[in-house]
């Protein structure tokens, strides 16, 4: 296990990028004044490049899907395997500056990044209720809508890889979901507030975190396979592994703890001391993974569970 470690911020989330031989952290000042995207070699683990990120809290490379959007965007170098705006020289841009002026923040992309989901907050607003997800081509034209009865703003979406299944959670105890053309396909129900959620690879499986619990879901039944215990505080990292094997979690209270998706069994519980666990990557092969937390620091290590 390696630890990669930065004077400024603490770290809010981290992505591999390319073949997984570099890592991309984000960070702000906890205020979200200062905001910065970094780039480390995992071949010397050290800084190569960083950038003030975008005035969007959530670098479109960190959204599901983003990847391919950057990609169909011609904002990815494959030569390079990173960003464009991430090569040392290049100027930060942002592809989406059109919906930040209609008052909509991006959630998700679809996996062949042609469209966008974002949360209408602004008309939502002006109604006083009545939120809604919509979805969006790259140019802002509107393609079909997500509804629901929800009194909250949408904070999270995704898709399943194949793109015919959408959920999403508000500042509420459900996970809502609907098909690709827009119909309810129902809700998940939870004991607390919803904080994170991330489809397993194939689709098959739903990680949510609710409060200071994980839950491990059968996306067809609409069905808990798993509750597991309790964190000690509130969970805000979630992770399969490339081949769905394996779950990671990472809570507040400074642990990270993986399971076996086949048989809930848990397989590691621990603690490197880089603070609150905010974000969780596995490298593309699955070998290694990384963790970032509150206390400026990075943790990589070798997946040999």
């Amino acid at each position: 296990m390696r630890i990669l470690s930065h004077r400024a911020g603490g770290f809010r989330a981290v992505a591999y990028v390319g073949r997984g031989q570099k890592l991309v952290s984000f960070h702000h000042d906890g205020h979200g004044h200062d905001r910065w995207l970094r780039l480390w070699d995992l071949a010397s683990f050290r800084l190569e490049g960083e950038r003030p990120a975008t005035d969007d809290p959530s670098p479109l490379l960190f959204l599901p899907g983003g990847v391919a959007f950057l990609r169909r965007q011609r904002r990815w170098d494959e030569e390079a395997d990173i960003p464009l705006g991430l090569l040392p020289g290049q100027p930060a841009t942002h592809p989406l500056p059109a919906l930040a002026e209609r008052g909509r923040r991006a959630l998700a992309f679809t996996p062949d990044g042609r469209g966008i989901v974002h949360s209408d907050w602004q008309k939502a607003m002006a109604r006083r209720g009545s939120f809604r997800l919509i979805l969006c081509d790259d140019r802002g034209n509107l393609l079909r809508e997500f509804s629901c009865n929800v009194t909250s703003f949408f904070r999270q979406a995704a898709f399943t890889p194949d793109g015919r299944l959408l959920a999403a959670h508000g500042e509420s105890r459900q996970v809502f979901l609907w098909d690709a053309a827009g119909a309810a396909m129902g809700e998940l129900e939870h004991s607390d507030v919803v904080i994170r959620l991330a489809f397993a690879p194939d689709g098959r499986l739903l990680a949510t975190a609710a409060g200071r619990t994980v839950r491990l879901w059968d996306v067809a039944g609409r069905e808990c396979l798993y509750r597991f215990p309790a964190f000690r505080s509130f969970c805000e990292a979630l992770a399969f592994s490339p081949d769905g094997r394996l779950l990671a979690a990472g809570s507040n209270d400074c642990r990270l703890r993986v399971w076996d998706t086949a048989s809930g069994r848990e397989l590691a519980d621990l603690n490197w001391e880089i603070g609150e666990v905010r974000g969780i990557a596995f490298a593309p092969d699955g070998a290694t993974a990384a963790a970032v937390g509150s206390k400026k620091k990075i943790a990589v290590w070798d997946v040999d569970l």
